[in-house]
């Protein structure tokens, strides 16, 4: 019974790196000016509407070093909707990923001084791989 555990540990172990997968994450260091990037409850929370254009580049000067940009909007519509839009792109090495989303947001008042907000995010994402940079 022991060795049969011990067999089926280690095929796992022999299994797991066929079935794990990687990703690239976009370095989201500038959240604090684009909450709604990952929170689409955050769009239009605000009473003025916003334009935000951000840059990061890491490692300055080494060729395929990671860059990302995005550009993202938000507006409140009335007292309880919001609406937010944003494209990304993230660059790594041959990999580049862009993604164009919308955000709408709706804003509960469960309280006297409390309220509650709820977001919807739609989008599409283009992938490549530019081998030829390799």
């Amino acid at each position: 019974m022991r060795l049969h555990i011990i067999r089926i540990v280690l095929f796992g172990i022999l299994l797991l790196p066929s079935i794990s997968r990687g990703q690239q994450i976009p370095n989201f260091t500038l959240y604090k000016y684009n909450r709604n990037l990952i929170n689409p409850a955050n769009a239009g929370s605000k009473e003025m509407s916003s334009l935000n254009l951000s840059f990061k580049s890491q490692m300055l000067g080494v060729s395929g070093a990671p860059e990302t940009q995005v550009l993202s909007y938000t507006q409140r519509i009335n007292r309880e909707l919001g609406f937010g839009v944003s494209i990304l792109n993230d660059a790594v090495f041959i990999q580049q990923n862009t993604a164009i989303t919308a955000d709408i947001s709706y804003k509960l008042r469960v309280g006297r001084n409390d309220l509650l907000f709820f977001g919807l995010k739609l989008g599409t994402g283009l992938g490549s791989n530019f081998f030829t940079k390799a």
